[in-house]
Parts: C-alpha cells; sequence; structure tokens
C-alpha cells in the first residue's frame, strides 16, 4: 500500500481586481519506493540461497541473489559479503520489517544471521500541484540550482542543499522528489512550493469566470433521471431495442419498447425440422446434436430435396452428416 503525506501551503499573495479568493492548497506526497540496506555480518554462499531458496533467482552476471517478499512486497539484492539491499517498499516502517523477513529467511537455511547496519539509503516520493508551472522562466530565475534541457528530459532539475534532496519539476505540476527519507522529501515540497508559486500558469478570463460564479452543486434528486438519460442516451437506446423498461422524462409512466419482429426472407432456407427451426429463431440457441442441420447457415439458393437420406454425390460431408426430413 502506497502511503499518503498531506500538506496545507499558505500562500501570501493578494488578488487585486476583488479576484475571488484561492482556497489553501493541501498537496498530498505519495511515497513510491523507499530503499534500505543493511548486513547479516556473515558469509553467504549464494549456490545454497539459489537451491534452497524460496522465490529466489540467482543472477551470475552480477554476482548476486534476488529474493522476493509478498508482504511487504519487495525485491532484495543479497551478495556474498553479506551485505543485503531492499527495494520496493512505501515506508520506513514497511522497509525494515521486510529486511528483518529477509533476515529471517536466510537463518531458516542454515547461516549465522545477525541483523546489524539498517539504514534508509532512498525516498522516492512523488506530488501534484494544483495548477501547472512555466518551467522555462522558473529554470531562467534559478540558474543555479535548476537545470532544465528539454532535448533530453522534459522536466526541470532542482538540486536542495538543506536538506539534502533532488527535485524533478514539470509543466503540468508534477513534482518527483529524492531524497534520504521521508522527512526531507516532506521538506523539500514545503520549500519548492513558494518558488513554483510564483511561476503558476495564470488563469484565463474564462476560468476566472467560472470560479466566480461557481456554486455548490445541487443534491441528487432520484426522480429527476433526465440529466442521466442525455449523459447516456446511447445506452438508453440499447436498452430499448433489447426491450427493457427505462424513463424518458417525458411520459407519466415508463414505457417499454417491444424490438420489431424480423421479417422472413422467402430466399433464405434453414435445413431441419420445423419444431426444431422455430426453437432455433426463438432462442437463437445452437443445438450440437444436428451440428450440420441446425448451425445456423442459411442458403441463398433455395434446393429441393427428396425426403430421406441424401446420397453423397462428391462433397467433403459425408451420408451420416447431411440428411432431410421433409419435402419441400
Amino acid at each position: 500500500m502506497i502511503d499518503n503525506l498531506s500538506l496545507s501551503l499558505e500562500t501570501k499573495e493578494t488578488s487585486p481586481d476583488n479576484e475571488p479568493q484561492e482556497e489553501q492548497p493541501e498537496i498530498d506526497i505519495v511515497i513510491n519506493n523507499v530503499v534500505c540496506s543493511f548486513s547479516v555480518r556473515c558469509h553467504l554462499n549464494l549456490h545454497d540461497i539459489a537451491r534452497q531458496g524460496h522465490n529466489v533467482e540467482f543472477r551470475r552476471e552480477h554476482g548476486m541473489v534476488t529474493m522476493k517478499l509478498r508482504r511487504p512486497y519487495t525485491t532484495a539484492s543479497i551478495w556474498s559479503s553479506g551485505k543485503i539491499t531492499c527495494t520496493g517498499a512505501t515506508s520506513e516502517h514497511q522497509a525494515k520489517i521486510a529486511a528483518r523477513r529477509y533476515s529471517r529467511c536466510l537463518q531458516k537455511l542454515g547461516f549465522n544471521v545477525r541483523f546489524r547496519n539498517f539504514r534508509i539509503v532512498n525516498v522516492l516520493g512523488t506530488c501534484s500541484m494544483p495548477f501547472g508551472i512555466m518551467i522555462v522562466n522558473f529554470s531562467e530565475k534559478y540558474k543555479k540550482d535548476a537545470s532544465y534541457e528539454p532535448e533530453l528530459h522534459p522536466g526541470v532539475t532542482y538540486k536542495l542543499y538543506s536538506p539534502k534532496a533532488t527535485l524533478k519539476i514539470f509543466s503540468t505540476g508534477s513534482i518527483t522528489v529524492t531524497a534520504a527519507s521521508v522527512a526531507f522529501v516532506q521538506a523539500a515540497i514545503e520549500q519548492i512550493f513558494p518558488l513554483v508559486y510564483e511561476f503558476r500558469k495564470k488563469r484565463t478570463p474564462i476560468e476566472k469566470q467560472a470560479m466566480a460564479k461557481q456554486q455548490p452543486p445541487p443534491d441528487f434528486d432520484p426522480h429527476d433521471v433526465d440529466h442521466l438519460i442525455e449523459e447516456d442516451r446511447e445506452g438508453a437506446l440499447a436498452e430499448a431495442e433489447e426491450g427493457l423498461t427505462y424513463w424518458n422524462g417525458t411520459a407519466d409512466e415508463p414505457t417499454m419498447q417491444q424490438p420489431e419482429e424480423e421479417q422472413p426472407d422467402d430466399e433464405l432456407e434453414t435445413f431441419g425440422d420445423d419444431a426444431d427451426v422455430r426453437t432455433r429463431n426463438n432462442t437463437k440457441a445452437i443445438h450440437k446434436i444436428n451440428s450440420i442441420r441446425q448451425n445456423g447457415k442459411k442458403r441463398r439458393m433455395r434446393q429441393l430435396r427428396p425426403s430421406g437420406r441424401a446420397v453423397n454425390d462428391g462433397d467433403s460431408m459425408s451420408d451420416d452428416d447431411l440428411c432431410v426430413s421433409d419435402y419441400e
């Protein structure tokens, strides 16, 4: 489960010309990945782990074994020196639980494991600002700390030194933060918000008018479904063709629209008994016991055949596959 952090940030700008005041924004920070490392203080035989362990993969080219857990869903990279790196956790607490479970798995394989030197190496978090950002102007003002290469990356790379963090800022308002801990990620967002707020994309006159006239939506009326019919007209027509009851908001009572009966085609002919053909037309089902007689195929040319078994005249069908029972 991905952890969410909520920040309430204040803006100090005043809105001239009696424009509607913007609400205090709340930004949710999503922690996507927490990387940790620890040591078991013993030599690990990677071949034994690959042969006896569960959910493991031996990577000879990298000289390590990867092991996976389901709860929490993480992946560990194990080296023969006893150093282990764990990725995939969504919180520092989950990362420590996963590290201890990997140590317990190695202990059950017969290694003298001691859980030591646990630390959080890297935390990846993302957030979305409630406005767009003019990243070109932002990178021009903060040339010392910001780097913008549109041919290489669509976002601005901004580096903070206190706390130490690296941010990727995009024109849509999305920001990706890489720091040493969850607290550093939160502090980095608090520092970058006033900087990017200065370069937020201005609202158009139409958006300002819509914001000024914005009213809370009315309560839902279960008897008023006219807007539902307009939004889902195609669905209502499909239900009407199937003969289902629906309310169109114009009549006093709901109406039932019956599907039109199909007109018989004199040029089409289906082989089989009259009762079988009638049942197939009503239920549109294919009976396996008469695969050839009742396979639903219609012939464009009307053919006259005598009653009884038909003689095989060289077709690919056998005598048992083709039979008719009525005079035409």
